[in-house]
């Protein structure tokens, strides 16, 4: 995807394009923040830590029966791990395969766009400086050429 951007975008640029390249990069960086605390609250949500048995279980979206009926009963997903064990949570987990890996799959498009947001916004001011530098290399070498010619 970066590189597509990188392509499209290959091409002399005017001011008015730079200011959109500005844009670009201001609104990618902020999809980054949005997704970065996404990121953060959902692993904080999902992902439960026990220190009676100093295990950490990612908890699915979409809970089985089963793991509804555990965390229900205990309150929470902490107790439901202290009270019944790591080993009975897990294989409730293991059940419903399905929503498990929809939960990884979702954990992973979220981590993956962090990343990517942030490389495209830095492409963008990348660019955004590739063609200032342009511009300043042509505006001396015009500048060279009146010199000599006078």
């Amino acid at each position: 995807m970066t590189l597509i951007i990188f392509e499209i975008n290959s091409k002399p640029q005017k001011a008015a394009e730079n200011r959109s390249n500005r844009n670009k990069a201001i609104f990618f960086l902020i999809i980054f923040l949005v997704m970065f605390f996404s990121y953060a609250g959902i692993y904080d949500s999902q992902v439960v830590y026990n220190s009676k048995y100093d295990t950490t279980i990612l908890m699915p979206f979409w809970k089985s029966d089963e793991l509804h009926f555990m965390i229900e009963k205990s309150n929470s997903g902490e107790h439901a791990i202290s009270t019944y064990g790591p080993e009975a949570i897990r294989e409730a987990i293991q059940k419903n395969t399905k929503s498990f890996t929809a939960t990884k799959i979702v954990f992973y498009i979220i981590y993956i766009s962090i990343f990517e947001s942030l490389v495209i916004a830095f492409s963008f001011i990348a660019l955004d400086n590739e063609s200032k530098i342009k511009a300043g290399t042509k505006r001396r070498k015009d500048r060279k050429k009146n010199n000599v010619e006078t």
